[in-house]
């Protein structure tokens, strides 16, 4: 009784009806009728074309499918496998980032980030040919990761990369973009490392289709959220009131990264 829901209706893109529940003490939930109504006010049950229908929950992923802001359980990891010369890449600074979606396609925060890989003219076994390149010079390179302990509990996951290069004048530039199309996680493409995670491999070559987007969306800070007292609805926007967000975790992890000593080590054996 000192906890009562808050329900808002918010009508689904297949006609169905999402209820919105909040009571000031679990995180927000979301949790689709999986009925529409259509003529003489017939009920029908709706039946989403997915892999697995984000309206069907079950009880193993119940905590996770029915979280109104998408959350992992676990935390992936990039790992680059090799820079091929099967591509079309243009020279620069990698660096990649990764986002989660459901079967609909809602996206969670980016929950990973890979380290810099460098696209550059020439070949590593022939340290003569290599150089830089300039503005938009494109390179035969292609690059190959691997995401290590993937959360197969979503059905997609979005790709994000941002790349540094200089102008003609030498001065640095920067632009990022997200992959327009989502990797579909099915089980047959996924491995297991030697540390018994699940793993999907891919390959971005510089053909893909992609999005311009502004380099604030890779820097966003994400409020954690562990209940709602109050919601409403304006414009078809979702509006939060008296949220409750615990940053304890938070302050631990930034205690932890002040005693981190950062060192750079090189290879003098191979080309770097």
């Amino acid at each position: 009784m000192e906890h009562p829901v808050d329900i808002e209706i918010q009508p689904s893109y297949d006609g169905s009806v999402n209820l919105i529940l909040n009571d000031d003490k679990n995180e927000p939930r979301l949790i689709n009728s999986g009925f529409s109504i259509y003529e003489n006010r017939k009920v029908r049950l709706v039946k989403r074309d997915q892999k697995e229908a984000t309206n069907f929950y079950l009880e193993s992923k119940f905590k996770n499918q029915t979280r109104l802001k998408k959350v992992v359980e676990k935390i992936p990891r990039f790992e680059l496998l090799d820079v091929l010369s099967t591509g079309q890449l243009k020279g620069g600074n990698y660096t990649f980032y990764l986002k989660m979606a459901d079967g609909d396609y809602n996206k969670s925060d980016i929950v990973a980030e890979s380290g810099q890989v460098s696209i550059f003219r020439g070949n590593y076994n022939s340290i003569n040919s290599i150089s830089g390149t300039l503005l938009n010079e494109t390179t035969d390179k292609a690059i190959q990761l691997r995401i290590n302990n993937i959360d197969d509990g979503f059905s997609n996951f979005y790709i994000l990369y941002s790349r540094e290069f200089s102008d003609l004048n030498g001065v640095r530039q920067y632009e990022t973009f997200e992959l327009t199309k989502a990797f579909e996680i099915n089980e047959n493409d996924l491995t297991t490392n030697s540390n018994n995670e699940k793993c999907y491999t891919i390959q971005i070559d510089g053909t893909e289709q992609v999005n311009q987007i502004s380099e604030e969306e890779l820097n966003i800070e994400y409020v954690p959220i562990n209940s709602v007292k109050t919601q409403a609805q304006q414009q078809n926007m979702l509006f939060l009131g008296n949220i409750k967000s615990e940053r304890t975790e938070y302050k631990k992890l930034q205690e932890l990264a002040y005693g981190v000593t950062v060192q750079l080590l090189q290879n003098t054996s191979g080309v770097g």
